[in-house]
């Protein structure tokens, strides 16, 4: 196949007689000291600044009036014995059944990883002496320099990857059983979720909930609470937005006013600041401006919804009991449930009015957490935006590999003509920077990438138009592991040190995967490993970009009490939950891969999940609130990453044996990755087979708890036609909580609700 002229020429630089082999140690020194240097310093202004902010770094064994410990005392460092000693029933009564199962997946990957590393270390580095004879060779080298091709002290590696691959897939499946055992025990407060339905392909023809709750109650006479339609009104949740922002606009002036005892003043409508400069226009007083804005933008919501919103074929039926939801569940599950409820029905034309035979019911997301203007998308439309979000984060994966790949080798930077005398004037300096260069900056510019990445893509899956917060947050994890994998083991494994090895397979064969240099992918996978280990897991610990934010927003920005409240109690985790077990998944194929290359590397995976387990296990039992650990439905989704990991670690494992020609150990490594495979499937199956038992058979696991009748009955009610109050301009004048007299029912009813079961939990 012939290359483009501009592609001719760089194979060409590629071709060259270019030394592949990095440093000697591939930087992994200075990275190890420069990260050890980076987490004494975080450690020491963590406990300086752990005494002064409370609220932030201990909460939830916080008290008011508690005294703050000294920065040098036992007390200070006293969260790292409790963290330690904790134990796992400590562990499951404070962070609930996600924070046990994140908990001993950590526990699990650490002893797995201490076994290979006995096992591969003292087998590997005896036979890489071996093989190794009188030739030196830097430590991350080993079997991919010492062992020659076809030779026979690769039975060692093959018999050790057999091992290792074995003990992943029982480790795995234990796991899940042990998800499954957690989902018996543990149980969840009830909420009003517990007692709705989330229906799709209702007929959009239903125009209110009346027509639908009076099918509900023919199904299930005198259980159905209420029945609410997913409208499409966006310009009506604009307006409610509106009018939620001008509110605490007005409650922030009213303290700036009575902080100041000056009445706040504010530039008026479009261009008032130039108007003002000029004089042809005056400030306006701020307070009687909000209080002008709040009853117009009230009656605008009025008028508007009085008009007819859009329909989406999305609807929530709530019922009056848990038992009766998950009844409706399955008799909409079940076809022959549905056959015979339908066919129960006297009026047949009303239940192909309802196109009730082809609905999807489902257990209802928490109403808090719904995107009211996504129902209008269907699902072939959000399946096409998934797809297209997918390849273009494969597309900037590729990307941003290549230069990672490039400053892995400085010597192939030297020969680029365009880039190479500043790269080689750079390197002159002095040695250190070659190591830095090629060891320290690609991990460091990788593990910075990928810690903002899933803010990045929050905008980008919420395009997709989900649904839901959790069908949002599950998108972000999808995506986020598929670039970790990509970007971090798939393509600097083809990318460095054999840019040009797609193009030679094309015009030599198969032969030139050979050019795959795996001594350099060692070290820079230790080098992000040792990346990830300290530096990121510090800031796990610290958390410092949000402290400064949190501490700007409470210096600067509060005023009034409500702003206040809403500040201290901020709490963020660092990344969302299932995005820690993507970074933990891709580190473990990493790992595995290289346990039979470079052994030494197991070390650094000892240091990641150690530390991990630390930081992590202090942040579920000190720091992170429960809410925030409950949900664990996107574990089956981790078993499924960990095995597709597994998959791409053979496949990478059989292009090492094929580099080697050991064509036998290559068949043996064929035969594991199919029993990845297989594995999958039958996880896969013994999954939807639990869940389809729990469906027929099973019963919810809840915690009974007194919902009050409003939010039962409003609850799933859409938000923009929620009835504006009387007598705004009056409340407004009378009122010294602006934000709590313009609360809905069913807002004032939520909270306490939320705050009953948070102090159950409290005082469990």
């Amino acid at each position: 196949m012939e290359a483009w002229p501009l592609q001719r020429k760089l194979l060409a630089i590629i071709d060259e007689d270019v030394d592949e082999d990095p440093s000697v140690d591939g930087g992994i020194p200075l990275t190890f000291a420069i990260n050890v240097f980076i987490m004494f310093v975080v450690w020491v202004l963590y406990h300086c600044l752990r005494p002064h902010y409370p609220r932030f770094f201990y909460p939830r064994v916080w008290n008011e009036g508690d005294k703050k410990p000294p920065i040098v005392s036992f007390a200070n460092f006293s969260w790292l014995v409790r963290t330690v000693i904790a134990s796992k029933d400590e562990v499951g009564l404070r962070g609930g059944m996600y924070g046990l199962l994140y908990i001993q997946f950590q526990v699990f990957m650490l002893l797995y990883i201490i076994f290979m590393t006995v096992f591969a270390l003292s087998v590997l580095i005896p036979v890489n002496a071996v093989g190794r004879g009188a030739d030196e060779s830097g430590w991350v080298e080993t079997t991919a320099v010492n062992i020659k091709a076809n030779s026979t002290l690769l039975i060692a590696h093959v018999v050790l990857v057999v091992l290792f691959q074995v003990m992943a897939v029982l480790i795995i499946l234990w796991y899940q059983q042990l998800y499954f055992r957690s989902r018996k025990l543990f149980r969840a407060h009830e909420h009003v979720n517990s007692r709705t339905v989330y229906i799709r392909n209702l007929s959009r023809s239903i125009k209110n909930g009346a027509e639908l709750q009076h099918f509900m109650d023919i199904l299930y006479p005198g259980q159905v609470v209420s029945a609410n339609l997913g409208f499409h009104a966006p310009r009506l949740l604009e307006l409610k937005e509106q009018k939620e922002n001008a509110i605490l606009s007005l409650e922030h002036e009213q303290a700036v006013y009575m902080r100041d005892e000056q009445r706040p003043m504010r530039y008026p409508g479009t261009c008032g600041v130039p108007l003002v400069l000029c004089r042809c226009r005056a400030k306006e007083d701020s307070i009687e401006y909000w209080k002008r804005k709040i009853p117009a933008i009230s009656g605008k919501i009025t008028r508007l919804q009085k008009r007819t919103p859009t329909t989406t074929g999305v609807a929530f039926v709530t019922f009056a009991e848990v038992d009766v939801a998950h009844t409706c569940l399955k008799d909409f599950y079940v076809t022959s449930r549905r056959r015979n409820l339908l066919g129960g029905v006297d009026d047949h034309a009303l239940v192909s009015q309802m196109r009730a035979r082809q609905w999807h019911v489902d257990r209802a997301p928490p109403h808090t957490e719904l995107f009211w203007n996504h129902f209008i998308v269907g699902r072939t439309s959000y399946h096409l935006r998934q797809l297209v979000l997918t390849i273009g984060v494969l597309i900037v994966a590729a990307v941003w590999a290549v230069p990672i790949s490039l400053l892995t080798n400085v010597e192939f930077l030297i020969a680029i003509p365009a880039i190479g005398p500043i790269a080689e004037e750079v390197v002159s300096w002095h040695p250190v920077v070659q190591q830095l260069l090629e060891g320290y900056v690609p991990s460091l510019l990788t593990s910075l990438f990928i810690v903002f990445l899933p803010e990045v893509l929050e905008p980008f899956c919420t395009w997709e138009r989900p649904h839901n917060v959790a069908a949002r947050d599950a998108s972000i994890m999808r995506n986020y592991y598929t670039f970790v994998i990509f970007n971090v083991f798939i393509f600097p494994m083809l990318f460095i040190g054999s840019l040009n090895t797609f193009q030679k397979v094309l015009d030599d064969g198969l032969n030139a995967l050979a050019r795959i240099n795996f001594s350099i992918q060692g070290a820079f996978f230790a080098n992000y490993i040792i990346q990830q280990a300290f530096m990121s897991g510090c800031f796990r610990l610290i958390r410092l970009h949000h402290l400064i934010f949190r501490q700007l927003w409470i210096r600067f920005l509060c005023v009034s009490d409500t702003e206040y409240a809403e500040a201290r109690r901020w709490i963020k985790p660092m990344e969302l939950r299932g995005v820690r077990f993507s970074q933990m998944l891709i580190v473990v194929a990493i790992l595995q891969t290289f346990a039979v290359i470079a052994p030494l590397i197991l070390i650094c995976g000892i240091l990641y999940f150690l530390f991990l387990y630390i930081y992590d296990k202090n942040n579920i039992l000190h720091v992170y609130p429960r809410d925030l650990l409950t949900d664990s439905s996107m574990i089956p989704t981790v078993i499924n990453q960990f095995i597709f990991a597994q998959i791409i670690s053979n496949a990478f494992l059989i292009l090492f044996f094929y580099t080697k020609q050991a064509y036998w150990g290559l068949g043996i490594v064929a035969g594991l990755l199919l029993l990845d495979v297989v594995v999958g499937v039958v996880l896969y199956l013994r999954n939807y087979y639990e869940w389809d038992q729990y469906i027929r058979r099973g019963s919810p696991h809840l915690v009974e708890c007194e919902i009050p009748e409003a939010v039962l009955a409003a609850a799933y009610k859409h938000p923009g036609l929620v009835e504006e109050g009387d007598d705004i301009e009056g409340r407004l004048e009378r009122s010294k909580n602006i934000r709590e007299e313009f609360m809905t029912d069913v807002e004032r009813d939520t909270r306490a609700h939320q705050e009953r079961a948070l102090q159950g939990d409290v005082d469990a």
